[in-house]
């Protein structure tokens, strides 16, 4: 398959022009080659805003440069043209939409019909077509299955996606991971920091006695909206557990 590459841009060094000495534009040329043009636009952030395929000119800017030479590329045959616009294009190494003929005339390029196929394998997976999909399993999961609210779950109403999450902390208890530990409300160490405040405590001195962070203290001392909503269960059982040494 042949495809137009587009020299003295990065999507020329994206199709394979890789060295300097390769590239028709060389140092005579207006335009830099693939290479140097890949190198700018990583490190210049309005390069980095153009197409891909825009070729860089070596002085001045992209909007005063004159349009860029093609260089000379064999004409396609009828089975690449025919090649494209399909899977078979996509792998056989048309994976970016401009750089395929179709492009230009509107049609359907390699890499979307790469995408249009996932789309429809995710479908007729899901409608367990082909390969059954068996509800409430990570198998289910990995086929396309992963919304809880359309999943109809297995025997015992676990959906995919439960499923998945549930082998994931099999995974991470066997590589010795502590579990997640959710978070409570934390008005009642708040309450308590407050009494304590009230009796005469310094925010260092509670920190002391609960064995909790200064911040952690400070953060539950205050109210309105600056105050933390929620805190670990072990943090809420140092606090409320504290003993006054006064």
């Amino acid at each position: 398959m042949t495809n137009r590459i587009p020299h003295g841009s990065p999507a020329g060094y994206e199709a394979g022009c890789r060295t300097r000495s390769a590239c028709p534009h060389g140092d005579l040329s207006p335009w830099v080659t693939c290479a140097e043009a890949s190198v700018r636009r990583r490190s210049d952030y309005r390069l980095w805003q153009l197409p891909l395929d825009q070729p860089i000119p070596r002085t001045g800017t992209v909007d005063d440069a004159p349009r860029a030479p093609e260089a000379p590329q064999p004409s396609p045959t009828a089975s690449d043209l025919d090649a494209h616009g399909t899977l078979g294009g996509y792998r056989r190494g048309c994976h970016r939409d401009r750089l395929c003929p179709n492009w230009t005339i509107g049609r359907t390029t390699c890499a979307g019909a790469r995408r249009e196929y996932i789309r429809e394998y995710r479908e007729r997976r899901f409608r367990s077509e082909g390969h059954t999909i068996t509800h409430g399993t990570t198998y289910g999961y990995y086929l396309g299955c992963r919304d809880r609210r359309t999943c109809p779950g297995g025997a015992d109403a676990v959906t995919c996606s439960d499923a998945q999450a549930a082998r994931k902390r099999e995974i991470a208890a066997a590589a010795g991971i502590p579990p997640r530990v959710d978070p409570v409300d934390s008005l009642p160490a708040s309450e308590r920091v407050w009494a304590l405040r009230a009796e005469g405590y310094s925010l260092r001195e509670i920190a002391r006695l609960t064995g909790c962070g200064h911040t952690t203290i400070a953060e539950l001392a205050k109210t309105g909206s600056g105050r933390r909503s929620q805190i670990t269960p072990e943090t809420l059982q140092r606090i409320l557990g504290s003993r006054v040494e006064r």
